[in-house]
C-alpha cells in the first residue's frame, strides 16, 4: 500500500512515522524492504540512514523497480533494488554478500499503483484485463486460474480467501457465465456477482471476491508464512522486523508467527532433559496492534485497514 509509481507522489505511505521510529535503531545498519512499491516508506527511512547504511529493496513488479532506480539514484545511502518474491530474501542478500540485517519491512498487499492501473486488473472500479498477477512476467492470471477450478474448488477458494459467505452461489454463477464465454475482464467479474448479489453488500462481496483472487493468483499467504521465518532468520541480534498487513487473513498469520516466535521453546529436545535450553527468537515490541490515527485515516482513507505488528531479535 505505499506511494504511486507512476512518479505522481500523491499516495502517502501508510504509518510511516511509526514505520521510522520503529525500524531504524542503526542508522549505519542494513535494511530490507520486502515490499518497496513506489518507494514511499524507502523515502521516509532513507531520509534517516547514513550514507555507511545499505537499502536493500524488493519487489515483485518490474514497473516497481524501474521506478525506485530513478527515484533513489541519487541516494547518499547505497540501495540496492532486486526484482523478486520477499520470501527468497535470503537467497536476494546472500548474492548481495548480506549475512545479517538490522530490519525487515513488509508494506503487505497490493500498492496504489497496482490498484490505480486498469490493465493489471486489481480493481473493480474500473474495466481491465482480469490479469492480478503482481508479477507480469510469470505465474497464472486471475482469468486462466477461474478457467482451471472446478466450482466446489472455486467456491472454496472465494470462502477462504475472501472470507465471502455467498461463495457457493457467486462460484456457481461464475460457472455458469462461462458457460457461454470466459471470464476475461473486471467488468464481466463484477457484472456476475453484482446479479447474485443484492442490496448494501454488493460492494463488499465484489471486494472480497477480487481479494480472494489476488491472494490466490500471487500465492500471497503462503509467500507470508515463509517470508516471516526467512526475516527472522535474517535478523541480527536486536534487529527488527515491522508488518503492514491490511486485511484479516494477513494479520492473522503475522501476529500468530510473531507471537510463536516470541515464546520459550525447546532446543535440541531430542538431548536428555539436563541440556534442554529454553530459548525464543523475538520479543513483541507491539502488544496490541498499532493502527492509523483518525488524522490519517482523514488524510489517506487507503490507510483505515492498516495494521502494524513489529518484533526484536532476541
Amino acid at each position: 500500500m505505499g506511494s504511486d509509481v507512476s512518479g505522481n507522489e500523491r499516495h502517502t505511505p501508510v504509518m510511516a512515522e511509526e514505520v521510522k521510529r520503529i525500524l531504524i535503531r542503526d542508522p549505519d545498519g542494513v535494511y530490507i524492504d520486502g515490499t518497496i512499491g513506489g518507494g514511499g516508506h524507502a523515502k521516509v527511512l532513507l531520509d534517516k540512514l547514513t550514507d555507511k547504511a545499505l537499502y536493500i529493496g524488493i519487489d515483485r513488479d518490474a514497473t516497481a523497480i524501474e521506478h525506485c532506480k530513478k527515484r533513489f539514484k541519487n541516494s547518499t545511502t547505497t540501495v540496492e533494488l532486486c526484482k523478486g518474491n520477499f520470501s527468497m530474501m535470503n537467497e536476494i542478500a546472500e548474492r548481495m554478500g548480506v549475512k545479517g540485517v538490522d530490519g525487515v519491512l513488509l508494506d503487505l498487499g497490493v500498492s496504489s499503483a497496482q490498484i490505480d492501473s486498469p490493465e493489471r486488473g486489481f480493481s473493480f472500479s474500473s474495466d481491465g484485463p482480469l490479469d492480478m498477477r503482481m508479477d507480469q512476467d510469470s505465474g497464472i492470471n486471475a482469468t486462466d486460474l477461474i478457467k482451471s477450478l472446478p466450482e466446489r474448488e472455486l467456491a472454496d477458494l472465494i470462502y477462504e480467501f475472501g472470507e465471502e459467505r455467498h461463495s457457493r452461489k457467486i462460484a456457481s454463477a461464475i460457472v455458469n457465465f462461462q458457460k457461454k464465454s470466459p471470464v476475461e475482464t473486471t467488468s464481466d467479474l463484477s457484472s456476475i456477482v453484482k446479479r447474485v448479489i443484492m442490496g448494501s453488500m454488493k460492494t463488499k462481496s465484489l471486494a472480497r471476491v477480487f481479494q480472494a483472487l489476488r491472494i490466490a493468483v500471487n500465492e500471497e499467504l503462503s509467500s507470508l508464512e515463509k517470508g516471516l521465518t526467512i526475516a527472522v532468520e535474517l535478523l541480527n541480534k536486536g534487529g527488527r522486523i515491522v508488518v503492514l498487513s491490511y486485511h484479516s487473513l494477513e494479520d492473522r498469520i503475522v501476529k500468530n508467527q510473531l507471537r510463536d516466535m516470541s515464546k520459550s521453546r525447546i532446543e535440541a529436545p531430542e538431548m536428555p532433559t539436563g541440556y534442554r535450553e529454553q530459548v525464543k527468537l523475538l520479543n513483541l515490541l507491539t502488544k496490541k496492534v498499532i493502527r492509523p490515527t483518525e488524522s490519517e485515516i482523514r488524510s489517506n482513507p487507503r490507510s483505515r485497514s492498516a495494521r502494524l505488528r513489529a518484533a526484536e531479535k532476541v
